[in-house]
């Protein structure tokens, strides 16, 4: 079951490191970046990337039941939150073509994800024999 979750933090690494390379990269790459109107994306691109680094805190931290449980916690409550967001900002018309669903769906997935393997906290951990 480690191997799953290191698999799943890897799969958060890939997608949350990438948005945020994205999102703290655009006042660079849009000529008509706004920074008062879109300072949100570069904020949002390093709480994206500190998120990313879960799996490295995981493999560090993560041999312990209560730090695994307290990572996963995080990670759920991040996930939870962007996927409210997410779906608040979809039903607005100009939202739906700027990003679709896929917001939505890929935090769902990753917040099904965190409260899976925040519930098998315990088949996660390695135990050590004393």
């Amino acid at each position: 079951m480690r191997k799953t979750l290191i698999g799943f933090l890897l799969l958060n690494l890939v997608f949350e490191g990438w948005i945020a390379v994205v999102l703290i990269s655009a006042p660079f790459r849009l000529a008509d970046f706004n920074a008062m109107a879109q300072q949100w994306s570069v904020h949002y691109g390093f709480a994206a990337l500190a998120m990313a680094t879960a799996v490295f805190w995981a493999l560090r931290f993560g041999a312990s039941e209560t730090g695994l449980a307290a990572l996963l916690g995080i990670l759920t409550c991040f996930h939870l939150g962007l996927t409210v967001s997410s779906a608040l900002i979809f039903v607005q018309a100009e939202a739906v073509q700027a990003t679709g669903l896929f917001p939505v769906i890929t935090h769902g997935l990753l917040l099904a994800g965190c409260i899976f393997f925040y519930l098998n906290a315990d088949k996660c951990v390695v135990r050590r024999e004393s």
